[in-house]
C-alpha cells in the first residue's frame, strides 16, 4: 500500500516556510557533482550543504564509537574496526541532522546534499566491518533511517551502467580506489557501490514519504537532467508554486 507523503517545503502552521531537503545520490562516476553544479547555476535558492569541520565531527564519532565498543569487545574482537571513511560517515549522518534542524524558520530555498545521508548510510551498511551486522548497529541504522526519512524530501537518484561508471572514474582527475585495479575486480566493486546505493534508497523510502526521482546518466546530459528535475519539483502538487 502506498504510504501517505508528508508535505514538502511549504508553510508551517505558524506561516513560516521551511526549505526543501534534496539529496543527489548515486555511485562514483554517476555525475552527482556535475548535476549539482547545473542545479546551483539554474536556481540561486539552492544551497549545497557543506561538510562540517573536523572539530565538529570528532565528538560525534567518539560518541558512536563508545556506544559500539562494548559489543565489539564482546563479540567482534579481532575483526576490523571502522575505516576513516566509515567513521566520517557515522559522524556526518548525525552532524547533518543538526544542520537541517537549525535551518532558519523563514527559508523557502533548497538545501542540497551531494553524497549526503543516503550515500553515507550505503557506505556503512554495504561496506562496514563485521560489527555492522550486530543488533546494536542494526538498531542504530534503523534510527538513522527513521530520522532522515523525516527530514529528506527528495532524492535524485543517478545511475549508469557499471562499465560507464568505471570509465568515468578512470578518466577524471579525482582519486578513487579502483582506478588502478584490473577490469574484473574494479567492475565488481563499482557494482557493489551501485547496489548499496539502491538498497539504501529502498530501505530509507520503504515506509516514508520521500519522493525518489531516478535518472540514467549514461544516456542523459547533466543539463537535461537538471531541467527535468527542477521541472518535476515545480510540478509536484505538494510543493509551493
Amino acid at each position: 500500500m502506498a504510504m501517505p507523503r508528508k508535505p514538502l517545503a511549504g508553510p508551517s502552521a505558524n506561516g513560516s516556510w521551511r526549505p526543501l531537503i534534496l539529496e543527489v545520490a548515486g555511485p562514483a562516476g554517476a555525475g552527482k557533482s556535475t548535476l549539482v553544479r547545473a542545479l546551483v547555476a539554474r536556481d540561486p535558492r539552492i544551497r549545497v550543504v557543506p561538510l562540517p569541520p573536523r572539530v565538529d565531527l570528532v565528538p560525534l564519532y567518539v560518541r558512536r564509537a563508545a556506544e559500539l565498543l562494548p559489543t565489539y569487545l564482546l563479540h567482534y574482537r579481532g575483526t576490523r574496526w571502522f575505516t576513516r571513511q566509515e567513521a566520517k560517515a557515522m559522524a556526518l549522518v548525525d552532524a547533518w541532522q543538526r544542520r537541517v534542524d537549525r535551518r532558519p524558520s523563514h527559508d523557502d530555498g533548497t538545501l542540497l546534499f551531494d553524497q549526503g545521508p543516503v550515500f553515507r548510510l550505503a557506505v556503512l551498511s554495504g561496506f562496514g566491518p563485521p560489527i555492522t551486522t550486530s543488533a546494536v548497529f542494526t538498531e542504530l541504522l534503523d534510527r538513522w533511517r527513521s530520522s532522515w526519512a523525516d527530514r529528506l524530501d527528495v532524492v535524485a537518484w543517478l545511475s549508469a551502467p557499471d562499465d560507464v561508471l568505471l570509465h568515468r572514474i578512470r578518466t577524471r582527475p579525482q582519486n578513487h580506489a579502483v582506478k588502478g585495479w584490473l577490469d574484473g575486480p574494479a567492475l565488481q566493486r563499482v557494482g557493489r557501490y551501485a547496489d548499496a546505493i539502491e538498497r539504501a534508497i529502498d530501505e530509507l523510502t520503504s515506509s516514508s514519504s520521500i519522493l525518489v526521482l531516478k535518472f540514467h546518466t549514461g544516456v542523459r546530459s547533466p543539463d537535461s537532467i537538471a531541467d527535468e528535475l527542477l521541472a518535476s519539483l515545480r510540478e509536484e502538487p505538494r510543493l509551493r508554486g
